[in-house]
């Protein structure tokens, strides 16, 4: 959701800002990990949602 995005995103910024490589950072941090897993998908496994 929302709020665990956002979260990913600080923690994907605390990683920049520590140095460290995100996908070591994101073994400790769920919404990261939940974030880089959502995101590394193929395009073809996500599902496009058209707005009117």
């Amino acid at each position: 959701g929302t709020r665990a995005g956002a979260m990913a995103l600080v923690q994907s910024c605390e990683a920049y800002l520590k140095k460290k490589d995100i996908k070591t950072y994101a073994k400790n941090h769920k919404e990261l990990a939940e974030a880089i897993k959502f995101f590394s998908k193929k395009s073809a496994d996500v599902k496009v949602v058209e707005s009117s």
